[in-house]
């Protein structure tokens, strides 16, 4: 994924479930996202998905948990848990209601 005003980087999921940041330009790993890996337990993300502010996206993940996160903090914000694996991520775009909706 490559987040808003990240000139040049994209975040990526590793085989080893860890949260990473990539230099596209340069070809290089520029931050590993330890304390968000860390909440991740072990778990696989399926999806993520940039949300309409900087800096913060959503990760769902196979064990069916979904994580508000801020990139630039490497901190996750808050967390929901659904029955189900999260295969798809989507937040709202509408300003009309002032608030950020995710489904899932």
């Amino acid at each position: 994924m490559h987040p808003m005003s990240y000139v040049n980087k994209i975040v990526i999921a590793g085989e080893d479930d860890k949260l990473l940041l990539f230099n596209i330009e340069a070809n290089e790993l520029i931050y590993s996202f330890v304390n968000i890996t860390k909440r991740l337990n072990g778990a696989r993300i399926l999806t993520f998905e940039q949300s309409p502010l900087f800096d913060i996206v959503a990760l769902g993940l196979e064990s069916g948990e979904l994580l508000i996160v801020n990139l630039k903090h490497d901190k996750v914000l808050s967390s929901f848990t659904q029955d189900s694996p999260a295969k798809s991520l989507s937040f709202s775009s509408d300003p009309s209601i002032e608030k950020s909706l995710l489904a899932s």
